[in-house]
């Protein structure tokens, strides 16, 4: 998107907007949310061809909030337009959560397949060509297992395999997953452990049932 749109406001009422923002004027972060989250979403969607939505979304809507909690992080005297500024800031959390979203898949991926085979790291004798047929192996027993896995799981045993394969290991999450984050603590442990052990089990019999 072309900094001169019709749709953003001229270098005059910029500076305006982001004096209002530093004597913390109370509608002052509303007014910069109104003026520029849309065309930071819409300049994002033109520059990074990606399918995450939610994340453009959140990348623009963070290089705003950031502003407008530290307004003092812009500079007028730089050169650089407010818009300018706010498409940088917006670029870079774009690029930060891409990034997180991308290691937490590859972690994801691993410990799904440490939890359903168990041989990921190496060989038994170190050997990294078996390392590697290992991990094909596992790979392969993931796609047939989880399947068989969450067949005949209710909602909330689903969830409760999602944070096992997440690799998450606090009861209170698990907790909030089941919707039972309002009970004693000793009585979320005790349902927690259940419910765990019960997916655990499935994993194990799918497991085995498949070679």
């Amino acid at each position: 998107m072309d900094e001169t749109s019709n749709s953003l406001p001229s270098p005059k009422e910029e500076l305006s907007l982001h004096r209002r923002l530093v004597d913390l004027d109370p509608t002052a972060p509303m007014d910069l949310a109104v003026t520029y989250l849309t065309p930071l979403i819409d300049w994002l969607s033109t520059s990074y061809k990606t399918d995450r939505d939610d994340l453009r979304n959140e990348a623009a809507g963070q290089a705003i909030c950031d502003l407008s909690k530290e307004p003092s992080i812009y500079d007028p005297n730089r050169g650089k337009t407010l818009f300018g500024f706010l498409r940088t800031s917006a670029k870079r959390d774009l690029q930060n959560l891409l990034a997180k979203e991308e290691r937490h898949n590859k972690n994801r991926e691993f410990v799904e397949l440490s939890s359903i085979d168990g041989k990921y790291s190496r060989g038994a004798d170190g050997d990294p060509s078996v390392a590697a047929e290992n991990r094909e192996e596992a790979g392969i027993a993931l796609r047939k297992i989880l399947p068989v896995v969450r067949e005949g799981l209710s909602e909330v045993e689903k969830r409760v395999l999602d944070l096992i394969l997440d690799g998450e290991k606090k009861t209170s999450v698990f907790a909030q997953a089941c919707g039972i984050s309002d009970l004693p603590k000793d009585e979320q442990e005790k349902e927690v452990k259940r419910l765990k052990g019960k997916v655990n089990k499935r994993i194990e019999r799918a497991r085995q049932d498949h070679g």
